[in-house]
């Protein structure tokens, strides 16, 4: 590696080796096939390897739905496949409907006292199993559906807040059968050492 062309260099011979192994030979782990050809670099545009998910082990996403308050079905957004680069304006189209699906808000006392809110959102995502030629698969397996409450948090909230590690505000959690904005929330709380503030009933 020749580093003389730079005013840092301090090597009386211009620079310095970098050695990699050669290796040959292939793995296989949770459907990903990673052959090994030479050289590994560990530079992607040098490194002799080829890898690759097989797509008969793979889960493909088919959609990306919303629901109400009531859990009442809102939008779908289905996948096509084609990825953002390849559909102009589909992350627009997406954000849109995201946008637009009625959201339930809730207060809170953060663990350490402060008084803070949250906005939640229900969304679910199926997978279906095979890609590419071996989407036919996918009638020998259940789909794997994920129902989550999507949380944005008007404050830093967490025990790491406020801190160089800092707290979080937003993410999803998983939901139980059954369960709707409130309840899942509520879960949320007691294993986050958070106190649910009840809303007073409308008069």
């Amino acid at each position: 590696m020749d580093t003389s062309k730079y005013e840092w260099s301090k090597s009386p011979e211009g620079g310095y080796w970098d050695v990699y192994r050669r290796e040959f030979g292939f793995s296989v782990s949770e459907g990903f096939l990673h052959v090994k050809l030479g050289a590994q670099t560990h530079d992607s545009s040098t490194t002799k390897d080829w890898c690759k998910h097989l797509p008969w082990t793979q889960w493909r996403h088919v959609r990306h739905s919303f629901y109400g308050l009531d859990g009442q079905h809102v939008s779908t957004i289905p996948d096509t496949g084609k990825g953002y680069r390849l559909d102009p304006g589909r992350f627009e189209r997406e954000r849109a409907i995201a946008d637009a699906t009625p959201v339930a808000s809730f207060a809170f006392d953060d663990f350490d006292g402060e008084r803070l809110s949250v906005a939640t959102k229900i969304e679910e995502r199926e997978w279906r199993f095979g890609s590419g030629w071996f989407k036919w698969l996918s009638i020998f397996r259940r789909p794997k559906i994920s129902r989550s409450l999507d949380l944005k948090f008007s404050g830093e909230t967490g025990k790491r807040k406020g801190s160089w590690k800092g707290g979080t505000m937003g993410h999803s959690i998983e939901m139980l059968p059954g369960e709707l904005h409130e309840a899942a929330f509520k879960r949320y709380c007691a294993k986050h050492d958070m106190k649910f503030v009840e809303q007073e009933p409308a008069a």
